[in-house]
């Protein structure tokens, strides 16, 4: 067994968990337990599929994420000139009263949802952009600035960690995009919200 792992034994078998990292004694032990088994409760709670589950595990235990700060399937009302529709973010940090991340859970063909990431970002909320959009099938991650509205590149590195998006938020100013351009945006969205797949099967 390794020392960043636990064991489960139960009557027949022992089931060896992952913890994430190495404690440094048995209360930090002892906290990264409860972190886990907590998520674990949220994420039965909130119905997760599967790569919801392994990304919201993923940004717990490797980034250090709060998981009462991730919402699951957060609807966003968005308005165009003829209609309004609601778009859903997979996954989306929030801290306080601003998302600082939204994320594309998709099951292949990862980039093809970067473009609706980055109108999500830009326009799902009326007030501000989403500082980060992230693209992922849970093994890949694609990580868009959503401001500057560069793809920033795939790699988990990429990724600010709890700690780094607090810092980002804290200097953050709220602006929303262009309003000469956001029903552009809006219409991307809508379209590419056409072709989303079901909860059950996404």
């Amino acid at each position: 067994m390794t020392p960043n792992n636990f064991s489960l034994k139960g009557e027949h078998m022992s089931q060896y968990i992952d913890l994430g990292r190495e404690p440094t004694d048995l209360k930090d032990r002892q906290a990264l337990i409860e972190g886990l088994l907590k998520a674990e409760e949220i994420c039965a709670h909130e119905g997760l599929n599967l790569i919801q589950h392994r990304v919201f595990e993923f940004l717990v235990n490797e980034k250090g994420y709060v998981g009462s700060s991730i919402r699951a399937n957060m609807p966003f009302k968005v308005s165009l000139p003829e209609l309004d529709f609601i778009v859903k973010g997979d996954l989306a940090v929030v801290i306080g009263d601003t998302v600082g991340v939204i994320i594309k859970c998709a099951i292949n063909s990862i980039e093809s949802w970067e473009r609706y990431s980055l109108a999500f970002g830009r326009t799902a909320l009326e007030d501000y952009q989403i500082p980060y959009a992230i693209v992922t099938d849970s093994e890949r991650y694609i990580v868009i600035d959503v401001i500057k509205g560069d793809v920033l590149g795939e790699g988990t590195e990429l990724i600010p960690s709890y700690e780094e998006l607090l810092r980002v938020l804290r200097d953050f100013t709220k602006v929303p995009y262009d309003s000469n351009k956001t029903v552009r945006e809006r219409r991307i969205l809508h379209a590419f919200n056409a072709l989303r797949c079901s909860d059950e099967s996404c």
